[in-house]
């Protein structure tokens, strides 16, 4: 479910890992595309795109996700995976937008992954 700000919330917990926004990247480009204006998917769309962004900037060499399994639980193709959410919301956005769609290289210096959530 999603909660403010676009934090997940399931209520049956998960194996697959604790921070992986650029799973709901994908999802929320193409409702904002086709859902109606009430859902906010645009918002919820920005908010995790940041959020998987603050992720990247983390490391030098373009990875989002930390070694090991707590981020994330598969052993092969999270990268990938997260980069094919990506992909998606940008042909999304692409389809809604089209020539005036730009890459943001910009940090964000407000979005903090250090305080456990």
């Amino acid at each position: 479910m999603y909660q403010p700000l676009g934090q997940i919330y399931y209520p049956m917990g998960i194996s697959w890992g604790v921070r992986r926004p650029a799973t709901f990247v994908g999802v929320d480009g193409f409702a904002n595309v086709y859902s109606a204006p009430d859902t906010n998917a645009g918002e919820f769309l920005a908010a995790h795109a940041r959020d998987t962004r603050a992720m990247q900037l983390r490391w030098k060499d373009g990875r989002i996700y930390a070694d090991g399994n707590t981020e994330d639980s598969y052993k092969l193709g999270k990268e990938e995976y997260a980069m094919q959410q990506l992909a998606l919301a940008w042909w999304a956005g692409s389809w809604k937008f089209g020539p005036k769609m730009q890459v943001d290289y910009s940090p964000y210096p407000n979005v903090r992954l250090d305080r456990g959530y």
